[in-house]
C-alpha cells in the first residue's frame, strides 16, 4: 500500500495560497487600523451607556461607530473576491447582513 504525503497545498497550489493568505492578512489588517483611525475622528459612544442600563456584561470599549466586525468582514469579502467571484459576492452579503445586525 503506498501512502500519501500530507500536503499544505490542498485546496491551493504553491505561491497562490500564500499569496491569498497574505492578502486577507493585510486586508484584515489594514481595514482594522484604519477603523481605529476613524474612531479617533468620530467617536460615538455606545447608546446605553448613555442611558445609564444596567449591563451584564462589560464591553471591551466605549466606541459605537464603527464597527471592527464589519469593517473585517467586508475586507475579507473583497479580498477574497478578487479570487473567487461567487464566495466573494457570498461573503460581501454576509458583511452586510453583520453591518445590519450592528445597527
Amino acid at each position: 500500500m503506498h501512502k500519501t504525503k500530507a500536503s499544505f497545498a490542498w485546496p491551493l497550489e504553491g505561491k497562490k495560497k500564500w499569496l491569498i493568505f497574505g492578502h486577507l492578512s493585510l486586508a484584515t489588517i489594514f481595514s482594522f487600523l484604519l477603523n481605529q483611525l476613524a474612531a479617533l475622528i468620530h467617536f460615538r459612544e455606545r447608546p446605553f451607556l448613555q442611558t445609564g442600563t444596567h449591563r451584564l456584561v462589560n464591553p471591551l470599549s466605549e466606541k459605537s461607530f464603527p464597527s471592527d466586525h464589519a469593517a473585517v468582514a467586508f475586507a475579507i469579502a473583497v479580498a477574497i473576491f478578487f479570487y473567487n467571484k461567487s464566495l466573494g459576492v457570498f461573503l460581501l452579503l454576509l458583511g452586510i447582513l453583520i453591518g445590519l445586525g450592528r445597527i
